[in-house]
C-alpha cells in the first residue's frame, strides 16, 4: 500500500486542482492509511497532498452530505438538522490534527462520549 502513496496523493492533488468534487473517507479501499484505517489518518493525507484545511473539513462534512444526497438531513450545523457533533480541542483550520483531540460526541443529539477519545 505504502508504494501507492506517492500515485494516490498526485491523483488527489490534480483531482482538486481541477475543482473535482472530493468527499472524504475511511472506506476507499486502503490506499490512504492502511486497511480500515482512522478517518482523521484520511484527514491527515489529505492536508499531505496540499488541500487547504477548510477544504478537507467541507470534504468530511457538507460535500459527503451533497454526494449522498443527505444535504438536507446532514453535513451542517442548522435547525431539523441530525446532530451529529463532535467537539475538540484545538483549531482545524490551523492544524488538521486538532481533529484527533475529541473531547465530546454527539449522535443524533444524545451525548455518546465526552473527553479521554483518542481517534
Amino acid at each position: 500500500m505504502k508504494k501507492q502513496f506517492p500515485v494516490v496523493t498526485e491523483n488527489l492533488k490534480r483531482l482538486y486542482k481541477m475543482g473535482a468534487i472530493i468527499g472524504a473517507g475511511s472506506d476507499i479501499g486502503g490506499t490512504m492509511s492502511g486497511f480500515f484505517g482512522r478517518f482523521t489518518d484520511e484527514l491527515k493525507h489529505y492536508a499531505q497532498a496540499g488541500i487547504q484545511n477548510f477544504d478537507i473539513l467541507q470534504m468530511a462534512t457538507s460535500t459527503n452530505a451533497k454526494i449522498i444526497d443527505m444535504q438536507d438531513k446532514i453535513g451542517a450545523v442548522q435547525k431539523g438538522f441530525l446532530a451529529d457533533l463532535i467537539t475538540i480541542e484545538g483549531n482545524p483550520l490551523e492544524d488538521i490534527n486538532a481533529l484527533t483531540k475529541v473531547k465530546m460526541v454527539m449522535k443524533a443529539g444524545t451525548l455518546i462520549k465526552t473527553d479521554g477519545l483518542n481517534l
